[in-house]
């Protein structure tokens, strides 16, 4: 048993030896150094993405921030269309932020407000609130009546006086809602999507 051991280590010596002779040789002949930057270079193009960008971007999705806040857990939805005695919509679809969204609402209802939201995850909660507009304490649009196409049943509310208007100013990218709601005691809430 020790002639094996004896032979054993006798054996990792000779390659020790070996190792380090050529590793002397290699190092005196300069290639070491060479070696060295064109693995550095390989792995530094391994590891781009081709595009000259980073992988790994430090800028935060404003989106993903603004739906991880906390949401509100009020009634921000309504049941249906809403209450037909307060009902609107917004002229644009469609608004950048810094831009004005405004609102034409038809009610008789002199005591009301409009709850502006974001939908979005929030914690499960679906909405965020953002901001009141109003109190309101002039009925809207009683006496306007709508166009309408009776060949194709197209109904066009242009033609109302413009309500609200709220400047979304450092609005993130989303869907809003606007929440309006009575205060006299007259039906529900409607909502302006």
């Amino acid at each position: 048993m020790r002639a094996v051991a004896k032979g054993l280590v006798s054996a990792l010596s000779r390659v020790r030896g070996s190792v380090s002779q050529k590793t002397k040789a290699f190092r005196q002949d300069g290639r070491a150094p060479r070696v060295r930057l064109v693995l550095v270079v390989t792995a530094a193009f391994a590891l781009s993405s081709g595009s000259g960008r980073p992988i790994v971007q430090a800028v935060s999705n404003p989106i993903t921030v603004e739906n991880a806040l906390p949401g509100t857990l009020d009634s921000w939805d309504i049941s249906g269309a809403g209450e037909s005695s307060i009902q609107g919509f917004a002229t644009d679809i469609s608004v950048n932020t810094g831009q004005t969204v405004t609102f034409k609402i038809k009610t008789d209802s002199a005591n009301y407000k409009i709850d502006i939201y974001r939908l979005g995850y929030y914690g499960g909660a679906g909405a965020r609130f953002m901001t009141t507009l109003g109190t309101f304490t002039q009925p809207q649009n009683q006496t306007v009546t709508c166009a309408a196409d009776p060949l194709t049943g197209l109904v066009d509310c242009g033609n109302w006086a413009v309500s609200a208007s709220w400047t979304a100013t450092g609005a993130v990218s989303g869907i809003y809602v606007a929440k309006l709601t009575r205060f006299d005691g007259t039906g529900g809430p409607s909502h302006i999507a």
